[in-house]
């Protein structure tokens, strides 16, 4: 199925019966990067499946509050399944970054993930973008990498 259909299907959901679906799953979306589509495509792609969806999403980039703040929907919400898309060129060392960012944020994942009773994940990936210092993602090192 492409991405287009699973947009299609997301559109449709309001307007089903929740009771024509065998099952039903809570979906929690933490990126870092802004994911309103991705969320629609998330929902069309349960809904293909057959699966009934509640997709939350955290807001954007407010991740490192959620994960340490106990009364955050990521915290309280029980959902089934918490999907955790990262893109790890974001991470890169430059004049602008923290270099405690990435290890406070592993810290605070840890946590995280004890607990929580449903499945979470965690997919890093590298966006195929233009970065902030201008260099074309094929022409990047750290792209090039991944692509090997």
């Amino acid at each position: 199925m492409d991405v287009l259909e699973y947009l299609r299907l997301a559109q449709t959901l309001p307007a089903r019966d929740p009771e024509s679906f065998p099952t039903h799953a809570g979906v929690m979306l933490v990126t870092n990067f802004t994911d309103g589509v991705f969320q629609k495509i998330l929902t069309g792609m349960c809904v293909q499946e057959g699966i009934r969806p509640t997709v939350k999403a955290v807001g954007y980039k407010q991740y490192p509050f959620d994960f340490k703040n106990p009364a955050s929907e990521l915290r309280t919400v029980d959902s089934t399944v918490t999907c955790l898309f990262f893109d790890a060129s974001t991470v890169r060392s430059n004049e602008f970054s923290d270099p405690s960012h990435v290890g406070e944020v592993l810290d605070d994942l840890r946590q995280f993930c004890a607990g929580k009773s449903g499945t979470v994940f965690l997919n890093t990936m590298i966006l195929p973008y233009r970065n902030a210092h201008g260099h074309l993602f094929r022409d990047h090192a750290l792209f090039r990498a991944v692509e090997r």
